[in-house]
């Protein structure tokens, strides 16, 4: 009877074992699995975060870089192109520039001038500059030379259709921004002007 019940005992202990091994094994691997699911957790978050760092990092390398490009356009050549055209036209005024076709040195000195904005008009269009830093370096007297110049484009237009085509899409989206601005100064007195009712 003692050997039956150490039998018993024997019996049940091994099943026992059976079960907590088991039980331990199921265990050992959820456990695992929890670990695999956070570590891709966190792995995911580390993406994120590194993510939103090369992306501020890189629009803050823009903003420089378009600050950096701006000062090369305004270097010794093209001031002394802006300043033979501004004694020669009115720049304080709305009114349209009338470049004389017949007075070659004026043509290629506002011809040049304009080439420089083209090509800086490019960067700003393919997004290599920012368009906000622009706006606040330049917008105003960037949209003032276009309205100056626009029959001279439109001239050199005729001859070449893609002529500061560049310049023209960054007047057009300064413009809007200026819009966008407006607007959203707008929204916001609307707010104020709830708040006080």
């Amino acid at each position: 009877m003692i050997n039956e019940i150490l039998a018993n005992a024997v019996d049940i202990f091994g099943n026992f074992m059976k079960i907590l091994c088991s039980v331990k094994s199921e265990l050992l691997t959820d456990l695992a699995n929890i670990a695999v699911i956070l570590g891709v957790f966190f792995g995911l978050k580390q993406l994120k975060i590194q993510k939103e760092s090369v992306l501020a990092d890189h629009e803050r390398r823009k903003k420089q870089s378009t600050v950096e490009f701006h000062n090369t356009i305004i270097n010794p050549e093209a001031i002394d192109l802006w300043n033979k055209i501004e004694k020669t036209f009115k720049t304080d005024d709305n009114r349209n520039w009338e470049i004389d076709p017949d007075n070659n040195d004026m043509f290629k000195t506002v011809q040049s001038y304009f080439t420089y904005l083209e090509r800086f008009s490019v960067g700003v269009n393919i997004e290599a500059y920012d368009i906000g830093v622009v706006n606040q370096i330049c917008g105003t007297a960037l949209k003032n030379r276009y309205k100056h110049a626009k029959r001279f484009i439109k001239q050199r237009q005729k001859y070449n259709s893609n002529a500061y085509k560049d310049f023209e899409r960054l007047v057009e989206r300064l413009e809007e921004l200026e819009k966008e601005k407006l607007d959203e100064n707008e929204k916001k007195e609307r707010a104020k002007i709830k708040e006080f009712k």
